[in-house]
């Protein structure tokens, strides 16, 4: 059933990729070099180094080589638009919430491998920045058009069935 109007749907999808694109815009994490024990580090390795939403976007399926799986919350959340525009309210709830959950992977002081032209590098997360909130916000806004969307389906057949119901009148068995 899809009762729930198709602007929570197109409101919840404009939204969510408004915060996407200004994530991808923005700075998102800073990240500074793990020192490596004796051998020698140019400071500039030791100045957090800033990495805008796109760059992550672009390079951040990488880490999947590593075991770093936040990146994995993008394509979910494509689904989750998908299943939006679908008006399948749960599929997006749970695509939505895993995607979250993906998403958290993504913490403070946590060392990741960026691959470079010649080598990996150990780096760590030394600050969230807000195009990393954004991400995070845009993932959050679907679930909440997700569950707008399932509870205006579940009222509006709720409705349908009590207003069917009070139509109907008990039959009499009697004879006459």
């Amino acid at each position: 059933m899809q009762h729930a109007p198709k602007s929570v749907a197109v409101v919840t999808i404009l939204g969510s990729m408004g915060f996407f694109g200004a994530a991808c815009a923005l700075p998102a994490l800073d990240f500074r070099a793990v020192l490596a024990t004796g051998v020698p580090t140019p400071a500039s390795a030791l100045v957090p180094q800033p990495w805008p939403g796109f760059a992550l976007l672009l390079l951040g399926w990488a880490g999947l080589l590593s075991l770093e799986v936040a990146w994995l919350a993008n394509p979910l959340l494509a689904l989750a638009w998908l299943a939006l525009g679908l008006r399948r309210w749960r599929s997006a709830l749970i695509l939505s919430v895993v995607a979250l959950l993906f998403a958290a992977d993504l913490s403070l002081g946590r060392t990741i491998t960026v691959i470079g032209d010649t080598a990996t590098t150990q780096m760590f997360v030394d600050r969230v920045r807000p195009g990393c909130y954004l991400w995070v916000a845009s993932i959050v806004v679907v679930a909440l058009g997700a569950v707008v969307g399932w509870v205006l389906t579940r009222r509006a057949s709720l409705g349908a069935e009590v207003a069917g119901s009070e139509l109907r009148l008990p039959q009499s068995t009697e004879s006459a």
